[in-house]
């Protein structure tokens, strides 16, 4: 039995990002409309959303400081580049190092992660104005993208949950306390409360398990889109203000990052009478390091 209120209290401060991208945008070659009008969504089982967020989200992990969390938006392929969005405090110290582990790749001919090196100086971007970043990094193995949805009145929507704006599902990884190299990913489902905004119910320990580690991770809709990039800060309330939503991306088309403006879809028909979690422990000797 899950415990709905174990960490409750771990998830103050989810402050909220919005933004959209294509699923699988290997293929194309040529420049892409940098705004798209999606389809119909559909309300997905809480499994696939999970197989979603296993094949996009990556963890982030500085030379100094603490870990989050970020997902994969888009890709060139013809020169092997990935794109992340994840949160920009956790990219901002320019004298730390930074490694990305990957999800397992699509094509199926290897189970492990890569965990690559990346450029300070070359491969971060913050996006001015907004508590956003986006990381490139190289691989010559295929990786999913997620779709992203952009709120096209965010400030309504933060209004109305100024942590979660809309979203169902967040995803990343945790950080545990314990002085262990496994990483663990973890998938929680959200509950909304009206007074202190959206909370979880996660059923980790919080004396095992730090959810700071989550941030910069992906708030799904129930058709498994992006809606908000999670994020803990003190500040929560001044940048909700400030924030402007998904359309700055507009701004960098070079990375092919495609906005969709559809609702996001909450719909709670096929979750379960109880809430949702999924956590799985990555093995240290499951990961290959890539030279750069």
């Amino acid at each position: 039995m899950l415990n709905r209120h174990l960490l409750s209290s771990c998830l103050i401060g989810a402050a909220v990002l919005t933004l959209n991208v294509p699923v699988f945008s290997q293929q194309p070659t040529k420049p892409l409309t940098p705004v798209q009008t999606a389809e119909t969504a559909k309300e997905l089982q809480p499994n696939k959303i999970v197989a979603i967020a296993k094949a996009t989200v990556v963890r982030i992990e500085p030379s100094v400081g603490t870990p989050g969390s970020g997902v994969i938006i888009s890709t060139v392929p013809e020169e092997g580049k990935y794109v992340v969005l994840t949160a920009k405090k956790l990219v901002q110290d320019k004298n730390a190092t930074y490694d990305i582990v990957t999800p397992i790749p699509l094509d199926g001919k290897t189970t492990k992660r890569q965990k690559i090196r990346i450029s300070t100086q070359q491969d971060i971007e913050e996006l001015a104005g907004e508590d956003l970043a986006l990381i490139t990094f190289r691989s010559n193995r295929k990786y999913q993208t997620a779709q992203l949805i952009e709120t096209p009145e965010p400030q309504e929507c933060f209004l109305s949950d100024p942590k979660l704006c809309n979203g169902v599902y967040v995803a990343g990884f945790v950080n545990s306390r314990l002085d262990v190299k496994d990483r663990v990913f973890h998938i929680t489902q959200l509950r909304k409360k009206e007074q202190n905004g959206s909370q979880t119910y996660s059923n980790l320990s919080p004396r095992e398990y730090d959810f700071a580690g989550v941030t910069g991770g992906p708030v799904f809709d129930d058709a498994g889109r992006v809606v908000t990039i999670y994020n803990q800060t003190p500040t929560q309330q001044k940048a909700s203000s400030k924030r402007k939503g998904f359309s700055i991306l507009r701004n960098y088309g070079r990375y092919r990052i495609r906005l969709q403006t559809t609702p996001p879809l909450l719909t709670i028909s096929l979750r379960g009478r109880n809430p949702f979690n999924f956590t799985e422990i990555i093995k240290e000797k499951d990961i290959e390091t890539v030279s750069k």
